[in-house]
């Protein structure tokens, strides 16, 4: 510290009274008390005359000692922000600005823990320390992050003590890691042959996880019905799905659907490992059928139940067609028949749109005295006995030539009706 000196003439001190002022300057640095003290002393020998002729020797009292106390100092969290894994260690640090002449105590808080720390006096203490937390860990698989809020209290005020920060919040991230099958049930053909079963990991992790495998026989038998072909255990070293190879026997006896299960067991790694599902069952379907012969009732072979369906499907649709053609056919054939009977029917002969009718009633009108009735009897009419014989009558006689249900010898004596029902000479003419 620099020496400053004022000099004050004995004259000037009014009831013998002098003062000084001193100027206490502001640094940037941060530092401990600091004294000075003040002084006088006579720079001339003599007498002070107090005016009335006696004179008194110049005295100075003790030296003053004058103390410069320092700018206030700062404690407070390093950082407003930590972030510690579940299960893990959380470093808190708490800083001061600088030495201070006396002990600092302070404590730090968060959730349902704490702790108690102290700067120490003088220059040689530190300016930071630091405050280890053990973070509680749990098996709760795949909860969300936590945040706990960190306080700074000094315990010991002081008005030249701030604090700042006086709060620090702490993220405690979720370092369970969940293993599984991705499904606890898996059905599987008998034929299949090489099956992979997924085993996955929820997140990334930090350190390798391995967890072994367990075959449980059920009615499926290992060597028999299933062969373990790949390894004992699997290893997760980052995010992903293993898989768990086995393959399925492919026999030819007929029998029930098996079931056998697989179980993840013994997890071992730095973190929390919970494992679900840890079981899988699996259940192999039977492919194989047998045919009975009914003549002995012994096995005759295994066939393959959808070779039969595929086939029984393409009998069925192929006589499924045979019938709607063979069905068209015969309506075809009925409908022809029909019109050929429409065709060949005889209209009867008292129909005007008969051919004869108009020359029959001509021939009647000029012979008035023979008379023509459709209801005379065969043996009145101009018609030999042989020829009465073999007609019942015209128009079913028609019918039979039509449909050819007469001999060739009563075809012969067949004539159309109107010429049957005339006189000889009349039936000789209008043939």
């Amino acid at each position: 510290m620099a020496i400053a000196e004022e000099v004050i003439a004995a004259s000037t001190m009014p009831n013998g009274v002098v003062s000084v002022n001193v100027s206490v300057f502001s640094d940037d640095r941060v530092e401990l008390e600091e004294t000075f003290s003040v002084v006088g002393r006579v720079l001339e020998s003599g007498l002070i005359a107090d005016g009335t002729g006696r004179e008194f020797p110049v005295v100075f009292q003790d030296p003053l000692d004058v103390s410069i106390n320092d700018d206030a100092i700062t404690i407070g969290f390093e950082s407003i922000e930590y972030t510690v894994e579940e299960g893990g260690t959380l470093e808190v640090v708490v800083v001061k600005s600088a030495p201070f002449d006396s002990v600092i105590e302070f404590e730090v808080a968060g959730g349902n823990i704490s702790a108690t720390r102290a700067f120490q006096d003088g220059a040689s203490s530190p300016n930071s320390i630091s405050i280890f937390f053990q973070i509680p860990d749990d098996i709760i698989a795949l909860e969300p992050p936590e945040t706990i809020s960190f306080t700074l209290t000094v315990l010991n005020p002081n008005p030249q003590i701030s604090v700042d920060p006086d709060t620090t919040t702490v993220t405690i991230l979720d370092n369970d890691v969940l293993v599984g099958f991705k499904a606890d049930i898996l059905t599987v053909p008998e034929d299949a042959g090489d099956v992979f079963i997924p085993v996955t990991i929820s997140q990334d992790v930090h350190q390798p996880i391995t967890v072994d495998i367990l075959y449980q026989d059920g009615s499926a038998m290992e060597q028999s019905d299933f062969f373990i072909t790949g390894p004992s255990n699997l290893t997760f070293t980052s995010n992903g799905t293993r898989n768990i190879l086995i393959s399925i026997a492919d026999d030819t006896e007929d029998e029930p659907d098996e079931t056998f299960s697989i179980a993840l067991v013994n997890p071992v790694s730095g973190a929390t490992v919970v494992v679900s599902p840890d079981t899988i069952t699996i259940t192999i379907i039977d492919n194989d059928v047998t045919i009975v012969d009914n003549d002995d009732e012994t096995p005759t072979g295994d066939k393959n139940p959808p070779v039969i369906i595929i086939i029984v499907t393409v009998v069925i649709a192929v006589l499924l067609i045979a019938a709607i053609i063979i069905i068209t056919i015969l309506i075809g054939i009925m409908r022809q028949r029909k019109k050929r009977q429409k065709k060949f029917a005889l209209p009867t002969y008292d129909d005007p749109d008969y051919p004869y009718y108009s020359s029959v009633l001509d021939k009647t009108e000029n012979k008035a005295s023979t008379e023509i009735s459709l209801q005379t009897q065969p043996e009145n009419l101009a018609i030999p006995n042989q020829q009465q014989e073999n007609i019942t009558s015209p128009i079913e006689q028609q019918e039979k030539v039509a449909y050819g249900a007469l001999s060739n010898q009563q075809q012969e004596n067949v004539t159309s009706p109107i010429t049957q029902q005339l006189p000889g000479d009349q039936a000789e003419e209008r043939c």
